[in-house]
């Protein structure tokens, strides 16, 4: 199962493999924590609105810059599709140049709900912005996203507004033996359902999940 996912991944986009193990190897020493609210329509072949949340630990990298790793969440919220969600991981890295912060991360998620056979399984998304600072904790910004479902519809260039605000939580470590080593979980399985137990489909289902 291991296999089939990382086969699947390689073949999906390399690079994110590549930005993923980097930021893992890093989050280790995480100083501070960010939240993110986005607001995006998605284009593409199965149009939908969805609202995106993410709380990340950010490490301080100097020069102004930073990078960060978490937890992300997005769900539609209006149309046919309402009740769609995926979830997964994030990476980011940021950098400030003069007034403005440059951005750039990925996704990897997975996602289901109300219309997912037009887009359940594996998730990637990759995107670049610019924000502008509105106070000492916040940070309002627009991005350029690229997101895709391979096994399914649903695919999107599409633009996002986002809104980041860093939260009064921070680790204080006293020497490099108070961190913690970082580590991470893959759980997969296998459906096989009757046709008649499954409400979407007149066919029997098997479905790859991790």
């Amino acid at each position: 199962m291991v296999g089939f996912f990382y086969f699947h991944l390689m073949r999906t986009n390399t690079h994110l493999i590549v930005l993923f193990i980097s930021v893992l190897l890093h989050t280790a020493r995480s100083q501070t924590t960010r939240t993110d609210l986005m607001f995006e329509n998605l284009g593409g072949p199965t149009p939908m609105s969805w609202t995106v949340q993410r709380f990340s630990v950010v490490e301080e990298l100097g020069h102004g810059a930073d990078l960060s790793f978490g937890l992300e969440t997005q769900s539609a919220i209006l149309g046919d599709y309402g009740g769609f969600y995926a979830f997964g991981l994030n990476s980011n890295i940021r950098k400030k140049v003069g007034l403005f912060h440059l951005n750039v991360g990925g996704s990897m998620a997975t996602g289901g709900g109300a219309g997912a056979p037009d887009g359940n399984g594996l998730m990637y998304r990759y995107y670049g912005g610019i924000g502008l600072p509105i106070n000492k904790k916040a940070n309002l910004g627009v991005e350029r996203h690229h997101i895709n479902f391979p096994s399914g519809a649903i695919a999107s260039n599409h633009t996002s507004i986002r809104l980041s605000y860093d939260m009064p939580y921070a680790y204080r470590a006293k020497s490099a033996s108070d961190f913690f080593t970082t580590e991470l979980s893959i759980i997969g399985g296998y459906w096989s359902l009757k046709a008649e137990d499954v409400s979407v489909s007149n066919e029997n289902v098997h479905s790859i999940y991790t």
